[in-house]
């Protein structure tokens, strides 16, 4: 009975310490909360003199709070408004680039024919008479001696080549194989063309080195358009009345191996008039503005191309095409 007593009063001076803690700990928190400094807002409209006024009013650690709300605050700004800013500035520089070489395009478009005019200047010799006439004189000459020489080679070739007539019944692979050889050993005679035309040209050297340059450049346009007829003869081109490789009519055939040739006639004229104006002293516009006609002439060409031979190459994906229609090119109207 004393111990139960005795519990039963320890627990009661417990509860009453427990309480007074707690009402001595309440009024301190709520002098703590009192004594805080709260948010001070911003005079409006905010101008030098009421910024001064209210620094003015304001204790040190209240300044030092104001301080911090306003960093915190420009700190807090969304991110997402820095990047469209952002963004917004990559945009505008990206278009004023594109306005700007817009503008120096067509200054170059302008001075064209100035510029022309120059680089023919320095091609031909300054002093003295003109030697262009000359140079596409001996251009020409070389040319046909190269030519004179690979059929000298063709000539030296014909009885191995009147070997490789085609059997009867000739199968496919066969015929393949057949014209292979006979596609090797005409790009083994454009090699001996452009070699023969090498030796003449370092025979008679011309020290401009211009001219030099724009002599390499031409042989090297006319080898690449022979090299390219010559593989779109190989796929498209009928032989002894026999089919094709590509199982295409004539008409469209005729129309891809011309399209092949004038593409890399094009490519070649390019190469020329890029390495001659270079050389010439055009600057980087004019070069731009010369690769960029060139580019759009072949665009137009193989659009051209492709909307005449869409039926015929959809019939032969589909495998419903004529095989090796007869039909005259170019067509007769």
């Amino acid at each position: 009975m004393y111990m139960l007593d005795r519990t039963c009063r320890t627990i009661v001076v417990g509860l009453l310490a427990v309480l007074c803690g707690a009402v001595v700990a309440f009024p301190a928190n709520a002098q703590s909360n009192a004594t805080k400094p709260g948010a001070t807002a911003l005079p409006e409209p905010l101008t030098p003199e009421t910024v001064r006024e209210l620094v003015a009013r304001q204790s040190d650690e209240q300044v030092r709070q104001l301080l911090i709300e306003q960093l915190d605050r420009g700190a807090a700004a969304p991110v997402n408004a820095r990047g469209d800013k952002g963004m917004s500035k990559m945009v505008e520089q990206d278009a004023r680039m594109v306005r700007e070489r817009l503008g120096e395009l067509r200054d170059a478009f302008v001075a064209l024919p100035a510029t022309s005019r120059q680089v023919v200047a320095n091609l031909d010799d300054p002093q003295g008479p003109t030697v262009l006439p000359r140079v596409g004189a001996l251009l020409v000459g070389g040319l046909v001696i190269a030519w004179l020489v690979e059929h000298i080679y063709n000539l030296a070739l014909r009885r191995y080549r009147k070997r490789l007539a085609p059997p009867p019944d000739e199968t496919f692979a066969a015929r393949s194989f057949r014209l292979a050889i006979g596609l090797v050993l005409s790009l083994v005679g454009i090699a001996v063309f452009a070699l023969a035309f090498l030796a003449l040209f370092l025979a008679l050297w011309q020290g401009h080195a211009l001219r030099r340059i724009a002599i390499v450049e031409v042989l090297i346009a006319v080898v690449a358009a022979r090299v390219t007829w010559l593989f779109a003869d190989f796929l498209l081109s009928r032989r002894a009345g026999q089919e094709r490789l590509l199982p295409l009519p004539d008409v469209p055939a005729g129309r891809l191996r011309w399209f092949a040739v004038m593409l890399a006639a094009l490519w070649g004229l390019g190469n020329i008039l890029r390495a001659v104006f270079t050389g010439g002293g055009a600057n980087a516009a004019t070069i731009d503005l010369l690769i960029i006609s060139t580019g759009l002439l072949g665009l137009s060409l193989v659009l051209w191309t492709v909307w005449h031979v869409r039926a015929a190459i959809a019939d032969l994906i589909r495998g419903d095409g004529t095989r090796g229609a007869v039909a005259r090119w170019p067509p007769d109207h």
